[in-house]
């Protein structure tokens, strides 16, 4: 059980990591470039969470050995990263449509360059949306089974491993871990709910 949530953690921090660092300069580019294919990109962003995990699940175990990925914790990593990065996509892409347009164009007038007007003006104004989007990804990776169910090898997450338990029936052990579950995912969503409300 231990080494499971140990792995449901690694995976949950390490794909919101990746989905971060693909994810704000990708809602960068959607809020503030028009280019040709921009609705159906947003559209293809959106595939993942709109899909049926199973289907979703059943996509990527076809795929990835096709592209020499083997069933792993790397092609779970993969996997939840995918529609993590939808996670971020929209929920950053929001917070861009209600920022001042503005701002930027004030940091530019004051001599600051793109980067520096990202860094120093935009990304301040957006970091609430940033926690957000953080929160709601970690308590998604760590509740995520179909794609996991699908792409895992040996090693189990915590939802495979309470999952195989209950075939046991419900232990003290199960009631015990899915409460704190329950707790930890509720609060993280409370507090996510509370930083996209605030500008």
């Amino acid at each position: 059980m231990i080494q499971a949530v140990q792995i449901s953690f690694f995976i949950a921090i390490s794909s919101t990591i990746a989905a971060l660092i693909i994810g704000i300069p990708s809602a960068y580019a959607l809020h503030k470039y028009n280019y040709f294919g921009k609705s159906l990109l947003l559209k293809i962003i959106l595939l993942p969470i709109t899909l049926p995990g199973i289907v979703t699940g059943v996509a990527m175990l076809s795929f990835f050995p096709m592209i020499g990925i083997p069933l792993s914790l790397t092609a779970v990593l993969i996997g939840h990263t995918t529609f993590l990065i939808a996670i971020m996509i929209t929920q950053i892409l929001a917070r861009f449509k209600k920022l001042d347009p503005y701002l930027e164009m004030a940091a530019f007038d004051l001599g600051a360059n793109p980067l520096q007007a990202f860094f120093k003006v935009i990304l301040p104004n957006i970091k609430t949306a940033i926690i957000g989007a953080v929160l709601l990804s970690l308590v998604l990776s760590m509740d995520e089974i179909p794609v996991t169910f699908f792409l895992i090898s040996r090693e189990n997450t915590l939802p495979i491993e309470i999952y195989g338990m209950m075939r046991r029936g419900i232990t003290p052990e199960v009631n015990a871990v899915a409460t704190l579950v329950f707790l930890v995912s509720s609060t993280a969503i409370f507090m996510s709910l509370k930083f996209n409300k605030e500008k």
